[in-house]
């Protein structure tokens, strides 16, 4: 390569450089993930129903058709109820064991710890999807809603709700009716799916053996 097709080919370098530049200010970085309402000031939408149930939907769709070591990790969960056994200790009364001994304890130990990381990665798997997307904490923040807005019945209210209230300011008072009256308002729209999302919800818990 002569000295004129080295300066060409280093110009050309800087020239792709730039554009990347460029193209991550303009764009981002690839994956990032989009900033998450407080979405106990800030009401749910029906965009975010639909991503919250589309991306629960795929990571069920997913935990439905897996197969090989991801489907035997599942099934040894549930077997255990999500607590698989741990290898016995090297029998230490009669002295210190083996460096075979040894090996063979992390031998099984780890593969125990492989089965639990596969069959976790199947029950979360939702996460996975939502940031892939891009949407992991905005998805997040919007299954905790479901979670509590569910939990309550839609009444914002949580436990029995007796006791003395104490001293609550008046912000702070105004700041929790806000809450309460944006949890009714997402009642409205998360009833309708709220027995299908606790059953997709149920099939992901018990891909770790969670009520099992």
């Amino acid at each position: 390569m002569t000295m004129q097709h080295l300066h060409f080919a280093e110009m050309d370098m800087r020239r792709l450089a730039l554009a990347m530049a460029i193209a991550f200010c303009v764009i981002g970085p690839v994956g990032a993930r989009a900033s998450a309402p407080d979405y106990d000031t800030t009401p749910l939408t029906a965009a975010d129903i639909d991503l919250c149930m589309s991306i629960m939907r795929e990571a069920v769709d997913h935990a439905n058709h897996i197969t090989g070591a991801d489907k035997d990790a599942v099934a040894f969960m549930r077997k255990y109820h999500g607590n698989p056994p741990m290898p016995a200790m090297p029998d230490m009364t009669k002295g210190m064991p083996t460096q075979a001994q040894i090996s063979a304890y992390g031998a099984k130990a780890d593969k125990i710890r492989d089965i639990s990381a596969r069959a976790e990665a199947v029950a979360e798997y939702d996460e996975t999807i939502a940031r892939k997307r891009g949407v992991k904490d905005r998805y997040d923040g919007i299954k905790e809603k479901f979670d509590d807005v569910i939990m309550s019945g839609g009444t914002g209210v949580v436990g029995d709700g007796g006791g003395p209230v104490g001293n609550v300011s008046a912000a702070v008072m105004a700041a929790d009716r806000k809450r309460i009256a944006i949890d009714k308002a997402d009642w409205i729209l998360i009833k309708p799916h709220s027995a299908e999302y606790q059953a997709l919800r149920k099939t992901l818990r018990s891909a770790e053996g969670d009520g099992f």
